[in-house]
């Protein structure tokens, strides 16, 4: 025999366990999603705080190697520079045809090709070059 209310009230029995399963899971499920969005946010944080931690080491340095540039510039000589150049073997004017080598002088190719010719590229002498 069937007994209409009993299987109506075992039913509505059912359908409470049910919600309150349902009601349960959404609660866990609820704090799952929390406890991952905290545990995103913090992650995003970390790695924020490297990658500003990181940049701001870099200009630190780079900062260090301007601020020694510009000391080095500024603590500059220019007399002691000039001094260091007075060591320095004095060529005069390069210009002046006394410190070029004979065979390199516009005259040598005068007298090689007569006064009134341009010297040709394979009339000139080539200068002696050294190994490389």
């Amino acid at each position: 025999m069937l007994c209409f209310p009993c299987d109506f009230s075992q039913a509505e029995s059912n359908v409470q366990k049910a919600s309150v399963d349902a009601s349960r899971t959404t609660q866990q499920l609820e704090e799952t999603i929390d406890e991952f969005q905290k545990q995103k946010l913090k992650d995003i944080q970390k790695i924020f705080s490297d990658f500003v931690t990181i940049e701001m080491v870099f200009h630190a340095k780079a900062l260090e190697v301007y601020s020694s540039a510009f000391q080095n510039l500024d603590d500059y000589d220019f007399e002691r520079d000039m001094e260091v150049r007075g060591f320095l073997p004095n060529y005069g004017n390069l210009l002046d045809l006394e410190h070029v080598p004979k065979t390199h002088q516009p005259d040598t190719y005068k007298k090689i090709l007569g006064n009134n010719s341009e010297p040709s590229p394979s009339s000139v002498p080539s200068p002696a070059v050294g190994n490389i």
